[in-house]
């Protein structure tokens, strides 16, 4: 018997995320365009940014700094890569279908990244 759900679900979940990924880098552009660059005070952010961090008010480096919203992103979408690849791993198991080899070195791949990012191997070491 052949399951259908998992490859029908996948492309729609990688679809969604590329989705949100392409608009939340295009946001988080144009608006370090805006208040960065322009020096435009979009929505009271440059106020905030002012008021919040006055040593350093740039949005483009409290979105990409260490753990900023950006890397916690960054940190949900490996540990999502994680767990759908675990899944499809354990659904090949199910259905007597050998798992494409492809699939293990991604899961080894984003756990080694997912543990550099998350405990900041590179940067407790230098």
């Amino acid at each position: 018997m052949k399951n259908n759900f998992f490859p029908r679900f996948g492309n729609k979940l990688a679809t969604g995320v590329l989705i949100f990924v392409f608009c939340y880098l295009a946001a988080s552009w144009g608006l370090a365009y805006l208040i960065d660059i322009r020096n435009i005070d979009v929505l009271g952010i440059k106020s905030w940014l002012e008021a919040a961090y006055p040593e350093a008010p740039i949005l483009w480096l409290q979105m990409f700094r260490e753990a900023s919203v950006t890397e916690v992103l960054q940190w949900t979408f490996l540990a999502g890569s994680i767990v759908t690849v675990v899944l499809y791993l354990n659904l090949n198991k199910r259905t007597h279908v050998p798992p494409v080899t492809g699939w293990k070195l991604a899961g080894i791949g984003f756990s080694l990244m997912f543990l550099e990012d998350t405990l900041n191997i590179r940067h407790r070491t230098a």
